[in-house]
């Protein structure tokens, strides 16, 4: 059974819960998907446009961030308001990134780069459109 893909306007407009998981597990498009060492990925920047475009209302909090030598951990909480109930809801995420060589920014740039790999890890939660299956073999 094929997947129906839906239009932005569609998405902000979707009010059926079925329809609404649905479309949160539709295959992002290809052109949005990057590849790196042989790992596919969306870019933080489509996952936070997704975020912003789908739930209108969320927060993202960070639960914990260590440097644990030689990397950096950080765990997030995405609370965000639920179109089809109306209640507040949330997925945590956890990123972790090895700490760049003093010269390079240190923790400095790796505290935030882990942020992102953790606000990416609970968006994936929603479904195949926020990336959830991309490196998935079966």
């Amino acid at each position: 059974m094929a997947t129906k893909k839906y239009s932005l306007q569609q998405i902000l407009e979707q009010a059926d819960e079925d329809g609404f998981i649905e479309m949160l597990n539709q295959t992002p498009p290809e052109t949005w998907i990057l590849e790196y060492n042989g790992f596919k990925y969306l870019p933080v920047e489509r996952v936070e446009f997704l975020l912003k475009t789908i739930f209108k209302s969320h927060k993202i909090g960070v639960l914990l961030s260590q440097i644990t030598y030689p990397y950096a951990l950080v765990n997030v909480r995405v609370n965000y308001l639920d179109p089809i109930s109306g209640e507040w809801r949330f997925h945590d995420g956890v990123g972790a990134t090895e700490i760049n060589k003093p010269e390079d920014g240190g923790a400095a740039t790796s505290l935030p780069q882990a942020k992102t790999y953790a606000i990416k890890d609970a968006c994936d939660h929603f479904g195949r459109l926020f990336g959830s299956d991309l490196n998935r073999k079966n």
